[in-house]
């Protein structure tokens, strides 16, 4: 299994009410595959962008365990 590295990740709510992690092409439920971002601020702003593209999205930011 791959080590997850620190740090913090974007979810999306799904139409059954679960939360996926946002990857570079699409989503994922694999934490190995989530975009990563170094600090929360950097996450909340690109959450923030996406949200605002997509109003109706429910977007949060999680932070990845060591």
């Amino acid at each position: 299994m791959a080590k997850i590295m620190a740090g913090y990740g974007i979810k999306v709510e799904t139409d059954t009410g679960r939360f996926v992690w946002l990857t570079d092409t699409g989503t994922s439920a694999q934490k190995a595959r989530a975009m990563r971002f170094d600090s929360e601020a950097g996450a909340e702003m690109e959450r923030n962008r996406l949200a605002k593209n997509n109003p109706h999205a429910n977007l949060i930011v999680e932070k990845f365990s060591k």
